[in-house]
């Protein structure tokens, strides 16, 4: 009789999903969604800390665009980083692309993660 097996814990299915991409396009696609969660992950907390009155925004585009209030922020926030996730994938076929994927999104999953700076003080 074998012993029950234990749940898969999250990075590991995580680090198991990752390995199944196996061809170049699955990878672009995972680097384009991964860019897309980082992003939105930065939008929503850019807008907390400005609007908090915590932290400025430091792209001078997005700056321009918070002038405009959150929604138009969000719109071109959002909207900028589609395009760009687009184009990349329209590009797929190059040899440049799966690079400029993984870079864009190591960028700004970078950016995203660095509001912890601020926001973990406040919680603690």
């Amino acid at each position: 009789m074998t012993p029950p097996r234990k749940a898969p814990q999250p990075a590991a299915v995580a680090l198991r999903a990752a390995s199944l991409a196996r061809t170049r396009s699955e990878r672009i696609a995972g680097a384009l969604l991964a860019l897309t969660a980082a992003n939105n992950v930065d939008a929503v907390a850019t807008l907390a800390g400005v609007l908090g009155g915590v932290i400025d925004e430091g792209n001078p585009i997005m700056a321009g665009a918070l002038l405009g209030g959150p929604i138009a922020f969000l719109a071109a926030k959002l909207g900028l980083v589609t395009l760009a996730t687009w184009a990349l994938w329209l590009a797929r076929r190059h040899r440049w692309t799966l690079r400029a994927s993984y870079a864009v999104a190591g960028v700004v999953g970078v950016v995203s993660l660095s509001h912890a700076a601020w926001m973990l003080p406040l919680l603690f």
